[in-house]
């Protein structure tokens, strides 16, 4: 769960994006990466479920995670 921001750890090379969805699929954030690690505020979002999804620019792979804001 999320109280404000969460922390992204990357591995691998190349640019990354960070994507927010809430349930209903509807983009509410985005935000590119080219760091190792990044950290995501969260404090604009209302409690409930999001999707986060990591994507490598470079490959095209795409990773989504479920990320719970309280």
């Amino acid at each position: 769960p999320s109280n404000g921001w969460f922390n992204a750890e990357i591995s691998g090379v190349g640019n990354y994006g960070i994507s927010i969805h809430n349930a209903q699929g509807s983009l509410l954030k985005e935000i590119r990466v080219t760091d190792k690690s990044v950290k995501v505020e969260t404090s604009g979002l209302n409690p409930g479920l999001y999707f986060i999804t990591f994507s490598n620019t470079v490959t095209g792979v795409k990773e989504v995670h479920k990320l719970l804001v309280n």
